[in-house]
């Protein structure tokens, strides 16, 4: 599980770098944010990351991205 888990951050944090153009420290504190707000569903965050090539703010946008997906999950819960 923890091998697991290391192996997904790492992933999480070059696709941010890449997408976002930011350093390492800066990738992991906001991969950190999102997983918690993802309520630890790591594809979701993937896919987020994902959609966030092309634009202009793309930290902004996976963060609202990440946002509708949290909320969608806390209401389909009730």
């Amino acid at each position: 599980m923890n091998r697991t888990f290391s192996t997904f951050m790492k992933t999480a944090c070059k696709r941010l770098q890449e997408v976002a153009k930011i350093d390492t420290i800066k990738a992991l504190d906001q991969i950190s944010i999102w997983f918690e707000e993802a309520a630890h569903d790591g594809e979701a965050m993937l896919k987020a990351i994902e959609t966030g090539w092309g634009k202009e703010y793309p930290i902004g946008y996976i963060s609202k991205v990440i946002s509708n997906v949290s909320h969608r999950l806390v209401t389909s819960e009730r």
